[in-house]
């Protein structure tokens, strides 16, 4: 089942305490659970908020518009938890999850200049650090896959076991688009940049381009759209 969000991805209302972003479409089966609590099915214009750990099942695809307007799409199989978001407005200062399992792609806006704006996705061997970027990073396994498309991505591995005192230290690399950095154990290998791929490609291609017609649209529009989105949810 397909749920497509028209005027959710550009016309968002400012969040409320701890949301961070709404689910902007969604393709099969995906839920959040919040620290603390049980797990909830999410749908179109669903609230994510900091201490989620969100889980996207097999076959599907989640797409999340952050409130800065940064983009993260989750694959299939993929397990991410929220772990930090702090925003002034609707600019970031501050946004860091955790990639558990799977595949997450990212395209992060740029913040304005000279303001701090750290976003960071973590895996239990590396920090891949951006500032303003589109990249991918996958687990698979003890291997870390980081796919730079365009921009630059700091990457710093953990070295030794994770969890050790040993782990706290680290090896940054830089990895620019057109680059792929793999992470397995104590071996690094650089690559051609591979970039998503099949369904997920496909659906990342789609989210980006109903992006790009939304935020061109006049702002009535955009009103318009937020209105019927909201009167459609409040009728089921």
């Amino acid at each position: 089942m397909r749920y497509w969000v028209l005027g959710l991805m550009c016309c968002l209302a400012l969040p409320a305490f701890a949301e961070v972003g709404k689910v902007a479409q969604l393709e099969g089966e995906a839920t959040r659970t919040p620290a603390g609590g049980p797990a909830e099915a999410l749908e179109a214009g669903s609230a994510i908020e900091v201490g989620d750990e969100l889980e996207v099942k097999s076959g599907g695809n989640l797409a999340l518009l952050l409130t800065d307007e940064s983009t993260l799409v989750l694959a299939g199989g993929s397990k991410l938890k929220v772990d930090e978001a702090t925003f002034a407005g609707l600019e970031r200062k501050s946004f860091s999850a955790r990639l558990l399992v799977g595949t997450v792609w990212a395209k992060v806006k740029k913040a304005v200049a000279g303001a701090p704006a750290k976003f960071d996705i973590t895996t239990e061997r590396a920090v891949a650090g951006v500032r303003g970027t589109t990249f991918q990073v996958e687990v698979e396994g003890e291997e870390t896959r980081v796919d730079v498309e365009e921009g630059l991505v700091e990457v710093a591995q953990s070295e030794g076991t994770p969890g050790s005192a040993q782990a706290m230290a680290s090896t940054v690399h830089q990895v620019r688009g057109g680059e792929r950095l793999r992470l397995l154990r104590a071996k690094v290998f650089r690559e051609r940049f591979a970039g998503p791929r099949g369904g997920f490609g496909k659906f990342i291609q789609v989210t980006r381009e109903r992006m790009e017609r939304l935020q061109r649209m006049p702002p009535e529009r955009r009103q318009k759209l937020r209105e019927q989105i909201r009167e459609r949810r409040n009728a089921r």
